[in-house]
């Protein structure tokens, strides 16, 4: 098994709460403006509800996306970046 491997083991091993805490730090990285920082913080914070103590998946990802199906494509494709790019990244 290479790093990569090792990594996603270690990040298996974590509870929720420990990985969304990593990604709210990532966040600061991703997002140059406030306002995007605090829609991601928002949507992220929405995310974790939704996943109570299940770990994250691309599946329920795709669940949580889709509860929001009704908004403008933009909005639902914003939501849909945030989720995917920020969270799901380590979990493929």
């Amino acid at each position: 098994m290479g790093s990569e491997g090792k990594r996603k083991m270690r990040l298996r091993r974590r509870t929720n709460g420990e990985l969304f805490q990593l990604y709210a730090d990532q966040l600061a990285l991703r997002h140059r403006s406030h306002d995007a920082l605090k829609e991601a913080h928002r949507v992220v914070r929405h995310f974790q509800e939704f996943l109570g103590e299940f770990p994250p998946s691309p599946e329920l990802a795709e669940s949580f996306v889709a509860r929001f199906a009704e908004r403008k494509p933009t909005t639902l494709y914003r939501y849909h970046s945030i989720v995917t790019n920020v969270l799901i990244i380590d979990w493929i």
